[in-house]
Order: C-alpha cells, then structure tokens, then sequence
C-alpha cells in the first residue's frame, strides 16, 4: 500500500475536492492499482485505476501543483496505461468538462469523448458536468 497521508496531501494540493484517506483505503486494491511517480525519492504524482474482467476505469490522477507543467503527468498516464493494456481491453474515465489540460492530455493519449454525465461533479457553485471519456486498447499498446 503506498504512503496514504502522501496521496492524500497531493490530491489536497491539486484538486478543489479531494478524496479522504478512507476513499483511497476503499480505492486501492490489488485489483485497482495504485500508480506513484517520485522525484528525489519522493512521491510527486499518483494514478489510481480499477478493473473488472477486461474494463478498467482510471478512478484518480493527480500531479502535485508545484510538479505540474513538467510532463509528469503525460508519463504517468503513459506508463500506467501501458501496464493496464496488458490485462484489459478498454479504459473509461470521467473528467470535469472545464479541465481542458486534463481532457488534452487524454486525447493525446488516445482517448475519445463518449458520453457526458450531466451535474456529475461538486462544484464551487452548483454542480458541474463530467465528459466520459474511452480508450480502447490495440495490440501495439500491449506489445
């Protein structure tokens, strides 16, 4: 299990509603791998997945606020990715519809919009709407 108070202080410092501890114990599980890059030894960005039989869904992401900008992120998602196409055939994720750097970063990565969750994220004011988002896998991300 990686370093909780860790994940959580990072999802804190980058996201405006952050996960608890418990929502990280409750997330990660040998089914749902917990993805950590360091820098200097130290845990800078994290990538929480979940998978059932051949369907994985990218549950968490986060790059510390002072790390960002330094493609950390593009190399997580990247890696991670490449580790769950070895045991899935899709991926599916969520992402608030006003994070246009998220949203880029997944397109890069391959993943098209597919859906929208309507009111799906709290939000300062109100709710906000979450794009629903795949990647299927090919056999050149699995090789």
């Amino acid at each position: 299990m990686p370093d909780l108070e860790r994940l959580v202080a990072i999802d804190a410092e980058a996201t405006a509603f952050p996960w608890s501890k418990a929502k990280f114990i409750e997330s990660i599980t040998p089914s749902a791998p917990c993805f950590l890059l360091e820098e200097r030894g130290v845990i800078v960005a994290f990538a929480v997945f979940s998978q059932v039989l051949d369907e994985a869904s990218l549950l968490n992401i986060a790059v510390l606020p002072a790390q960002q900008g330094k493609g950390y992120g593009k190399v997580l998602l990247e890696y991670s990715l490449a580790f769950i196409a070895k045991s899935a055939a899709n991926c599916f994720l969520e992402v608030r519809a006003s994070n246009q750097a998220a949203i880029q970063l997944y397109r890069h990565c391959g993943f098209e919009t597919v859906g929208e969750r309507r009111n799906y994220y709290p939000a300062t004011q109100g709710r906000e709407h979450a794009l629903v988002m795949r990647l299927l896998f090919t056999q050149q991300q699995v090789d």
